[in-house]
């Protein structure tokens, strides 16, 4: 149930901290670049990670994730069409735009495409489409390789069809227990 999902992140510290602790404890810092990259190339990365707000945006996805049971980051690439594959060596400077979060809520997998070659990907949905359009966000349909999507709890696979492929809150494996707390 989406509205009491929310309405439990919304009013309960524990749900809150529940969802919230892992993904903030994930992005608070993001990252340290190790590599034998020049140091003011290393700056410029560095500075473009902070302004285009991967962090944030990625911190997002993966709450939204763990407080529905999935969603995605969407890469956007400024100038190529969301519905075709990704190919980084298209990609020119300055074109990347960052990530934009959808929740499972606000995207649907496109059931009846699925992809057909060997790999980890074999037999999931090829494209997803936006839903949620109230935003301002164009109702696109989304080829799979544009999308960094991350699931909540693991379901097995019948209980992830009921899901629409998705998997499952954090929220529901500590409701009951929360629910006789609140209620003693």
């Amino acid at each position: 149930n989406r509205m009491l999902v929310e309405w439990s992140y919304r009013s309960s510290w524990i749900i809150g901290e529940a969802v919230d602790a892992i993904p903030d404890d994930m992005t608070r810092k993001g990252i340290r670049i190790t590599s034998e990259i020049d140091a003011k190339d290393r700056g410029i990365l560095e500075s473009q990670l902070d302004e285009l707000q991967i962090w944030d945006a990625l911190n997002d996805v993966l709450k939204w994730s763990r407080l529905y049971g999935g969603a995605v980051g969407f890469i956007m690439i400024e100038g190529q069409a969301p519905m075709t594959p990704l190919r980084l060596e298209t990609i020119g400077e300055g074109k990347f735009k960052g990530i934009l979060p959808l929740d499972r809520w606000m995207i649907n997998p496109v059931l009846t495409r699925r992809i057909k070659e060997m790999g980890p990907d074999l037999g999931k949905p090829e494209f997803y489409d936006v839903v949620t359009t109230a935003t301002g966000i164009p109702a696109w349909r989304i080829h799979h390789s544009r999308l960094i999507r991350f699931d909540g709890v693991t379901l097995p696979f019948q209980q992830k069809m009921t899901e629409n492929e998705w998997g499952m809150s954090v929220v529901e494996r500590v409701w009951d227990r929360l629910t006789a707390f609140d209620s003693a």
